[in-house]
């Protein structure tokens, strides 16, 4: 288990085949293009735990991302992602899946992106969409699905949740 405090400035935590991040305190990653919190490996459970913090990621990087083969799975709970551009929550897991419950995103060019596995948005999660961004992408073999949330835009030239076609009948 990992415990972040408030004031911690740091690059990156990862977690490997399952583990705990809990945030004790409002934590800042300055990780230009990294991931702030990498979950990665083929199996295992992840918890990211963060109950009224505020996780800030400054560059370009994700704040939370997934990746790796297998069927591994990670949750996030009660966490406000701030960012400035990049991506809020990035999933690159062939079969795994991400669930956010009572998460916040938002500042981020794109929200979440599901690229490969499965992602479960839940309980009162919202993903604010600015910078002509993109709420909810997904791509490749990517699933999503969302019940009790909502995403919100502001400004001009947002998307809410945007796909690629493969012209098959399925997302690309």
């Amino acid at each position: 288990m990992t415990l972040l405090k408030d004031g911690v400035e740091i690059k990156k935590v990862e977690v490997n085949n399952g583990g705990a991040v809990t945030l004790n305190g409002n934590v800042t990653f300055n990780n230009g293009s990294e991931a702030g919190i990498k979950i990665e490996g083929s199996g295992g459970t992840a918890n990211v735990i963060g109950v009224g913090r505020t996780m800030t990621v400054n560059g370009s990087g994700s704040g939370i991302q997934m990746e790796g083969s297998g069927t591994g799975k990670a949750t996030v709970m009660g966490l406000k992602i701030v960012g400035s551009g990049g991506m809020g929550v990035r999933v690159q897991n062939e079969t795994g899946t991400m669930e956010l419950n009572k998460v916040n995103v938002s500042g981020f060019t794109m929200g979440v992106n599901a690229q490969s596995g499965t992602v479960k948005i839940n309980g009162e999660s919202t993903i604010t969409v600015t910078n002509s961004g993109t709420g909810l992408w997904v791509g490749g073999t990517g699933n999503a699905s969302m019940m009790g949330g909502k995403i919100m835009g502001s400004g001009g030239g947002n998307y809410g949740v945007q796909g690629k076609w493969d012209g098959d009948g399925g997302v690309d």
